[in-house]
């Protein structure tokens, strides 16, 4: 018998569950010129996004009522180019925040508790944190506003216009998946889940910085903040430069025949209706290199 990490019933089997939503993976493979992906952790290709024995089917069902709901009211928008504005004046925020408290609980419960990814986490840190990780399910299972400092990031053209992020880079943007939990020492020892998804950063900071503060993009389950002007703490930007590197390091560890082959194949079946070419036509029509 195997017990659920989130509802904690014993059953025979345990789903292998996607910890970032599969529609995200499949939208980027479906929209990929070779029809797959690539870990920044490894230079082979793809097929699907990380996904681990982790809950019951029970489990999966229910959170894939509220999937459903953000991939139909907040992704597909987002990616056809509405307002950020516009989408989140007309969320359901009491669905979105199940959907939200359902990502972030998974990210964290996966990230505290994998010896893969958290030998750099003392126990009472581990402790500490699954204490609040604990209070994500709690928001989840009684339809509560989540407890901390939470916050959505449009990764979008719109956003980018308005100068507030030190990155700019639309493959980067609108073509990668990761996901962190991550301690700031250097930051007041600010601590938060960050999950970076095609079009959006999602931010939720267990422990907040009394120095670095957020102008906009704050969510509960009753409204988005919306600012005549935005601003973002500096350890988002810090952040967002290394999680985008991480893709630069990708290509730069591929031996030359690797990249060849890589660059051979993507030429011979690259057409413009692919979303990657859409993404790097951005970056070159914007002179990001």
């Amino acid at each position: 018998m195997q017990e659920c990490k989130f509802c904690c019933k014993s059953v025979e089997q345990l789903k292998i569950s996607h910890i970032i939503p599969k529609f995200f993976s499949d939208w980027l493979k479906k929209g990929s010129t070779l029809k797959r992906m690539r870990s920044t952790t490894s230079p082979q290709p793809v097929q699907d996004g990380y996904k681990i024995e982790f809950m019951c089917g029970e489990c999966e069902v229910d959170f894939s009522k509220y999937e459903k709901y953000c991939a139909e009211k907040v992704f597909r928008p987002l990616i056809n180019g509405i307002s950020f504005i516009d989408i989140f004046k007309n969320v359901d925020f009491n669905i979105f925040n199940k959907f939200l408290a359902s990502l972030l609980w998974r990210v964290s419960m996966n990230g505290l508790n994998n010896p893969q990814i958290n030998g750099n986490y003392s126990e009472d840190e581990k402790v500490l944190f699954n204490e609040y990780t604990k209070k994500l399910k709690d928001s989840y299972n009684n339809s509560s506003s989540i407890d901390f400092n939470t916050y959505l990031i449009p990764l979008t053209e719109e956003l980018a216009n308005k100068n507030i992020l030190e990155v700019v880079d639309y493959v980067y943007y609108e073509r990668s998946i990761s996901m962190n939990f991550v301690i700031f020492d250097n930051f007041d020892g600010q601590a938060s889940i960050l999950i970076k998804l095609p079009f959006l950063l999602i931010v939720c900071e267990f422990i907040s910085s009394k120095k670095d503060h957020w102008k906009g993009f704050k969510i509960d389950n009753k409204r988005f903040e919306f600012s005549d002007s935005y601003n973002i703490p500096q350890y988002i930007h810090e952040y967002m430069k290394q999680d985008c590197q991480l893709g630069y390091n990708m290509i730069n560890n591929l031996s030359d025949y690797q990249l060849k082959e890589l660059i051979k194949k993507a030429q011979s079946k690259m057409q413009e209706s692919d979303d990657t070419f859409s993404s790097i036509k951005k970056n070159i029509i914007n002179n990001i290199k």
